[in-house]
């Protein structure tokens, strides 16, 4: 692309422990629970939306995209009953892989998971119930313009369009979680940027009030 000034691409690699996750065989299913893989693309929503989801839901979906990919999940809406009810988001096929989110406020960005597979699980509690939500999944070989990630397992962010040319105007921002106790390692294996005009800001902290780590 040649836009008068060069722009050129870069990309991070996350230098944190790597675990591997077992992969199952899904088949598309719709409801309260299923398995569900990208291409294609679909959506998922908690049960009898847009209209409220009953009490005492425990819905379970495990959504899978080819190897070498990221699942990316974008939801649309997202109104449940604040510190009762959840949706909870895995990196991995199970509950026991870690933690992406714990929703109960409608998402500030895409997110991304870090592996090939998420696990998604909504509970309601016994009393009050809302319209709940609706979220489209697909699948991305990259971690795309921004999204929460989690580690472990390692993953790569990579500007859009890697290995070519950015766009202009771009604004991309991404929030990578590890378990508490322990640090995030970011390592370049190449970067590549317009000089004086873009930037890429790291912030030591889950947002830009943050301390400012490098610019």
């Amino acid at each position: 692309m040649d836009i008068g000034r060069g722009f050129r691409p870069w990309d991070i690699t996350l230098a944190i422990i790597i675990t591997s996750v077992t992969g199952r065989t899904p088949t598309s299913a719709p409801g309260c629970e299923g398995y569900l893989t990208a291409p294609p693309e679909g959506n998922v929503t908690s049960p009898n939306h847009p209209n409220d989801y009953g009490n005492n839901e425990n819905c379970e979906w495990t959504i899978t995209v080819p190897e070498g990919g990221y699942v990316r999940l974008t939801f649309d809406s997202f109104i449940i009953e604040t510190g009762y009810d959840v949706l909870t988001i895995y990196d991995g096929d199970s509950d026991n892989a870690p933690v992406l989110q714990s929703l109960t406020l409608f998402p500030d960005s895409p997110i991304i998971s870090s592996s090939d597979q998420v696990f998604v699980r909504f509970t309601s509690d016994e009393t009050v119930t809302a319209p709940g939500f609706k979220f489209s999944y697909t699948d991305t070989l990259t971690a795309s313009c921004g999204g929460n990630l989690m580690a472990p397992p390692e993953g790569n962010v990579t500007s859009p369009n890697h290995p070519d040319d950015y766009d202009i105007d771009e604004t991309c921002e991404w929030t990578i979680t590890v378990p508490e106790g322990n640090t995030v390692n970011l390592q370049f294996s190449s970067f590549n940027l317009e000089n004086g005009y873009d930037f890429l800001t790291i912030y030591d902290g889950g947002s830009d009030s943050a301390t400012q780590l490098q610019r």
